[in-house]
């Protein structure tokens, strides 16, 4: 304590000497009032939590639940944006979407849990969606407060490995969408990559089942820890072979379609390195980049798109208006770089028969065969460059690749998936299936 007092004295002593007596003053009133309200917000934190209880319950409480036989809850970071305003309407949207869909038609209804700015409820495309009081994006707080304040569902499923810890309810379903602690940011921190891989097991020993994706996941976790993956069920994405299929391309213009978000992980930057020598080989093509971007990413292809107006496109679309892009394209590039499964977009541009190139990353190689329906690289922007070359300059081969394409796709059918989701669905709650 002696210690402590001279340290401290010897610290104002300085300021006295620098600052003067009004410095040294204004620097003392700062830290003691940063003092006195972090007290005050540990003295009404648990205040704050029980009225933002309350008030979640009175929400839910005014929420009218359908009627069914029985109920799935369903706990996700983000459906909608933190306010429930913005629907993102990405991949992991559309899949909620339709196991929406398909739980319904099985007599159940599904209920989305996730995190808020505030206490909401929405319900959009026919999914309820519940905003619970996390002050933003806090997986914590949001594995905390949906196992206190909400009742358990038949079925839990977990949208992210990482929500199924240190709660879990049961029966209980965790999906993965892929190996997403593969980025080099994150394991450039070794204590927190191992923190990661911790909380990783733990959420995967609290489920009842782990629905992958992929099999690069499951994998990982047989060679993590064999008995874990006796859990394991593949179930890979899908895609609507009905709504994406092969049409007449529309239109003469040579294009390069980019169909995903504009960030580091799905690969924007691979893409962007080769734009200018593109360009300068082939003065006819065109770029297109669709989807929404990350600030930097945005920022980069508005530069893009002003340096080369004829050439670059950056334009997002409906999921409904989808397929008309990528039947008008000519080339398809999925290009990841780390946190992928089995995209959706690579799906899709397959059934609408069009030749895709892909990296080798996550769960992208169980779906491509190398030179059969697909040209596969390393995520390196030379084997992207090498490979766009081969396919403008070779048609025979674009055709080629485009066929086995289709036609392999269709064993990733969605009515593959419902049925799949069925039997897993009615596994594990059978007295409740209507017959």
């Amino acid at each position: 304590m002696r210690n402590y007092i001279q340290w401290k004295t010897q610290k104002i002593t300085y300021y006295w000497k620098t600052n003067g007596f009004i410095g040294t003053f204004t620097i003392i009133k700062r830290v003691v009032l940063t003092k006195l309200i972090l007290h005050i917000n540990c003295v009404s934190r648990p205040l704050q939590l029980k009225k933002r209880e309350s008030n979640f319950r009175e929400i839910l409480n005014q929420f009218s639940h359908t009627k069914s036989q029985f109920r799935v809850t369903l706990l996700v970071s983000t459906f909608l944006d933190i306010d429930g305003i913005k629907f993102f309407q990405g991949g992991a949207e559309r899949y909620i979407v339709e196991l929406n869909k398909l739980i319904k038609e099985m007599g159940g209804n599904l209920e989305v849990y996730q995190c808020g700015a505030s206490n909401w409820q929405k319900n959009i495309h026919g999914v309820d969606v519940f905003g619970m009081h996390t002050g933003g994006i806090n997986l914590g707080e949001l594995n905390r407060v949906f196992h206190q304040w909400v009742e358990p569902g038949d079925i839990t499923i977990y949208f992210q490995m990482l929500l199924s810890s240190p709660r879990c309810n049961h029966p209980s379903i965790c999906i993965s969408h892929g190996i997403d602690w593969d980025a080099h940011w994150l394991q450039s921190n070794a204590i927190q990559y191992k923190k990661i891989i911790k909380q990783v097991i733990r959420s995967i020993a609290n489920v009842s089942k782990v629905i992958s994706v992929d099999t690069n996941t499951i994998n990982w976790i047989r060679a993590t820890n064999s008995k874990l993956s006796e859990k394991c069920i593949y179930i890979p994405n899908f895609v609507d072979t009905r709504e994406f299929t092969d049409k007449p391309k529309q239109n003469e213009k040579f294009i390069i379609l980019y169909p995903r978000r504009l960030s580091e992980a799905r690969g924007f930057w691979l893409v962007q390195k080769n734009i200018s020598l593109l360009i300068q080989k082939y003065p006819q093509i065109q770029i297109h980049f669709c989807g929404k971007a990350e600030p930097f990413e945005e920022n980069e292809v508005i530069r893009l798109c002003g340096e080369f107006p004829l050439n670059v496109k950056w334009y997002d679309m409906a999921p409904d208006r989808m397929a008309d892009v990528y039947q008008s394209s000519d080339i398809v590039v999925i290009p990841t770089c780390y946190s992928e499964g089995t995209s959706l977009s690579l799906l899709e541009a397959m059934a609408c028969k069009k030749p895709v190139i892909a990296t080798n990353v996550g769960g992208l190689s169980d779906l491509i065969l190398p030179g059969f329906n697909g040209i596969q690289i390393e995520p390196v922007s030379e084997d992207l460059l090498a490979a766009i070359y081969l396919l403008i300059e070779n048609p025979n081969i674009r055709d080629y690749l485009a066929i086995n394409a289709f036609n392999s796709v269709q064993v990733f059918d969605k009515s593959i998936w419902e049925n799949k989701w069925q039997m897993i669905i009615a596994s594990i709650i059978p007295h409740k299936i209507k017959k």
